[in-house]
């Protein structure tokens, strides 16, 4: 850590990290607002997926302002497809209380 916060480095795929995949569409990017805190799974809507679609998932902390990094850590551990534009996230928010959290969403489909 310095003066101004955590150092950030940048991550640079080597030879070794990049895989040649067939073409991906990208059916939805999309975000909710929710409420947790502790370890929680929740179940999102509309999404545009089916049981074969790869989706991602990030979390980040949502104030008056918009979003941004707080204290509070936030983890996705788990990210399932479950049907037709329904998928169930398992995540964490380090906090005792719920905060305001934003997940976002990329499908993909091959």
């Amino acid at each position: 850590m310095n003066e101004t916060g955590p150092q950030r480095r940048a991550v640079i795929p080597t030879e070794a990290t990049r895989v040649d995949a067939p073409s991906a569409t990208i059916i939805s990017a999309r975000s909710s607002l929710f409420r947790a805190h502790g370890v929680f799974t929740e179940r999102f809507g509309n999404l545009g997926n089916n049981r074969e679609s790869k989706v991602f998932a990030s979390l980040t902390e949502v104030g008056s302002e918009g979003p941004f990094i707080g204290a509070a850590n936030m983890k996705v551990f788990n990210v399932s497809p479950v049907s037709e534009g329904l998928v169930d996230i398992r995540g964490e928010v380090e906090w005792p209380e719920d905060l305001d959290v934003i997940v976002s969403f990329l499908v993909v489909q091959q």
